[in-house]
């Protein structure tokens, strides 16, 4: 009962944070002259400075919660994904650090609002499934997150790459002047699509994990973490 209380208060801090972060994230990006079905936008009048205030917050904090994810992650036991993970925060810490000083933060604000909405979800089918009210609602809040998952991360997010891919070098030259704010050199832009591909094969490779849990679902044995809530040797619950 102690173990799931704490469970509990783990999942509802995650609440709380993606569901206050994706809100703020999204009046940025309101705010922006971008749209996810227009993407040539998030490259044009580039650098895009100088930045507004609530902008450089909104990066200031979903950096520092990618450094602290990767401290608990090294400090709580070790699930089974943790390799992944680990590479995950990495790669993400990486590119909005670099977005960030590259002037790349329009691109960088829509993809960390795609990847927050899903995140809102997932702990809180968790909830619903500790305090045991109700399995019909956990696996409805899991079906829900299962579907914003396969829009926002293999949908949205793929028009992202592919914007990067193909408008960016399109309409920014390469040229690396940072005396201009520029900082788009051939080895730079072939980083980000790389490291963007990188994050998208680790997406995959969860969704199939979720795919898992849902086959769970439909054969009536009710949602559960594949991941374990345990040291990675545990079996899954």
């Amino acid at each position: 009962m102690h173990k799931s209380v704490l469970r509990f208060a783990e999942q509802g801090w995650s609440v709380v944070y993606y569901t206050l972060q994706w809100s703020f994230g999204l009046y940025i990006h309101r705010n922006l002259p971008t749209q996810i079905f227009e993407p040539s936008a998030l490259w044009q009048d580039y650098p895009h400075i100088p930045l507004a205030g609530p902008l450089k917050f909104y990066y200031l904090t979903q950096t520092a919660f990618y450094i602290h994810q990767v401290l608990i992650l090294n400090a709580e036991a070790r699930r089974k994904d943790h390799v992944q993970m680990m590479t995950h925060h990495v790669i993400t810490i990486f590119l909005m650090a670099t977005s960030y000083f590259s002037n790349f933060t329009r691109v960088g604000c829509l993809i960390m609002v795609l990847m927050d909405w899903c995140d809102i979800f997932l702990p809180l089918a968790k909830m619903i499934r500790y305090i045991e009210v109700s399995q019909f609602a956990c696996d409805l809040t899991f079906a829900w997150f299962l579907v914003s998952w396969l829009v926002t991360r293999h949908v949205l997010f793929l028009f992202a790459i592919i914007s990067t891919y193909r408008d960016c070098p399109r309409l920014i030259p390469h040229k690396w002047a940072p005396e201009e704010g520029r900082y788009l050199s051939y080895p730079a832009w072939l980083v980000f699509v790389s490291l963007l591909s990188a994050l998208q094969v680790l997406q995959i490779i969860w969704f199939g994990m979720i795919c898992r849990v849902a086959w769970r679902v439909l054969t009536n044995k009710g949602a559960s973490d594949v991941r374990s809530d345990d040291e990675g040797d545990d079996k899954d619950e």
